[in-house]
């Protein structure tokens, strides 16, 4: 295929989320030196949360330099996202 690719990755999660951030229901796009979160309200209390990922993260495999799927799931995601401070 042609066309073009990023160096982002990005982990997708949804949940029902226990915070007090002032704009959980409402579409939200977080940047910090720790990478972007973006928050996407969904039915009901859930939301979805992109959450960036990065090498340090596992994301990649090194030796490779692809993207390795198999160390990236919801509890990762939600570390990386602890780690950051975001939620």
């Amino acid at each position: 295929m042609a066309g073009e690719q990023t160096n982002y990755i990005w982990g997708v999660i949804d949940m029902i989320p226990q915070t007090n951030f002032p704009d959980i229901r409402n579409k939200s796009v977080i940047h910090s030196k720790n990478g972007s979160c973006m928050i996407i309200p969904r039915e009901g209390d859930k939301v979805r949360l992109y959450i960036q990922l990065s090498e340090k993260d596992g994301a990649y495999d090194l030796n490779t330099g692809r993207v390795d799927k198999g160390n990236i799931g919801p509890q990762k995601i939600l570390e990386v996202v602890s780690f950051s401070g975001t939620i």
